[in-house]
This record gives structure tokens, sequence and C-alpha cells, in this order.
């Protein structure tokens, strides 16, 4: 029972401490706070539906609160990744739970602050994610050894961290293009044999995560769109999103079914 407590409860119970201490922190600055920092490249054009509160340190509240939902499946990941089976071992768990836990924070981080080090944080962790994905695929496919896998993986990440600094308006492209890629080479994996793994988490995940991507479209430019709502659709692609890397886990730890 205490096993089994320190495998759930207690990883919850951590997202939610950091959650609430994360919004008492970023609450508790000044709504200037961000003035002098380099502003995110969305300024330019659009950041989304949800309208900016100059009166608050957090700029976007909704979109800010929604993005802490990662940190809920990155601290149960993370803790139990000793314990990670078939697709994954423990390294690579540790990695997913970690790459989740970054999204959360470096999302709210750029929602509440719109800045480029914001900005950063947020896409940083997402290509975290699906560079992994792309990794375990590729394990799996060429028969690489852990050892390879990981520095593969962090050498993937080179370019894009790269891209995030230097060329940013390239980020949401690279981040589709590894995603897709992975999710290929799983489906390939999949109908080849080679991955011997429940699909349907694999496909229940895809399929959350194409919705929200549609939500993700139709926020962006506007279509769905009260900007001074809670209900904002860039909040339904944070918690859509969450949900998703939840079922990615559960399918890498499955057994074919």
């Amino acid at each position: 029972m205490m096993h089994r407590m320190s495998q759930s409860f207690l990883p919850l119970l951590a997202a939610l401490l950091i959650s609430l201490l994360s919004a008492a922190l970023l609450l508790a600055l000044p709504a200037a706070i961000w003035d002098g920092w380099r502003p995110a490249t969305c300024l330019a054009t659009r950041c989304f539906c949800e309208a900016a509160n100059p009166a608050s340190p957090v700029k976007q509240a909704a979109n800010a609160w929604s993005s802490l939902a990662y940190l809920f499946p990155g601290a149960l990941i993370f803790a139990r990744a000793g314990q990670a089976k078939a697709a994954l071992w423990p390294a690579s768990a540790r990695l997913m739970g970690l790459g989740a836990v970054i999204v959360g924070l470096g999302s709210a981080f750029y929602h509440a602050s719109l800045t480029f080090t914001g900005q950063f944080w947020d896409v940083f962790g997402m290509n975290l994610l699906c560079s992994l994905m792309l990794a375990l695929a590729l394990q799996n496919l060429l028969d690489w050894s852990k050892t390879r896998t990981l520095t593969l993986y962090g050498l993937f990440n080179l370019p894009l961290t790269a891209m995030l600094i230097w060329i940013p308006e390239t980020r949401r492209w690279a981040f589709a293009f590894v995603l897709v890629a992975a999710l290929l080479l799983e489906v390939f994996s999949l109908a080849s044999r080679r991955r011997l793994l429940n699909w349907r988490w694999l496909a229940g995940g895809t399929a959350l995560f194409a919705l929200a991507w549609l939500i993700w479209i139709s926020d962006q430019a506007g279509w769905l769109c009260s900007p001074q709502s809670w209900l904002q659709g860039h909040a339904a692609w944070h918690l859509l999103g969450a949900a998703a890397v939840w079922m990615l886990y559960k399918y890498y730890v499955s057994a074919a079914g």
C-alpha cells in the first residue's frame, strides 16, 4: 500500500505543490517586471487568442495556469522511472518525465511573461519530448544500444536548440517535423512487428494530440476566440497535450494486446 502511494499520490502532491509555488512566485512579481526583457517573437504577429493583461505579471492567465498540467504526468513518469520496462528504461523514462516538467514550467513562464526567454523554454521542453520519441523509435528499428540512443538524443537537440535561439521563426515547423517523423516510425515499427506494444495507447495519444492541434490552429487563427474569457483554446491545447504525454508513456510501458 505504501509503495503504491509513493508511486501515485506523492508525485501528484509534489506536482500540485510546485504548481502552487510557481503561481505564488509569479503573482508576487510587479506587473512591469517583463518590460525590459526581449519580447517573444509572437508579439510581432499574434500570441494566441487570450488578451495580455498589462496590470498583472501574468499576462495570459488561462494559458499560463493550464500549462502547469504537464507537471502531473511528468512527476508520475519520473517517479515510476525505476520500474520502467518494455520500450523505456529508467534513464529514458526520467528524460521523458523531466521533459514534461520543463514543458509545464517553461510554457507557464512563456505565457506569464510573453518574453523570448519564456518562448525558448516552452519550445525547448517540447523538443525534448519529441526528440526522445524519435530516438526511441530509431533504437527499436536499428537495434541501437542504450548508450547510442542517449547520445543521438543529445545530438538531435543541439540543432533544435540552436534554431530556437538564432532562427526562432522555424521552431514550430521543426517541432512538427520531428514529431511526425517519430510517429511515422512508431507506426512502421508496430506494423512490421518490430515493436510489440499496445497500439491503442499510441492511437489514443495521437488522436488527443491531433484534436489539440486543431484547437491550437483555431485559437491562433482567431476562428474560436474570446480574448477576455477564461475559456481559451490554447489552454485546452495544454490540457489535452498533457493527457497525450501520459498516454504516450502508457504506450511505451505496455504489452501487446
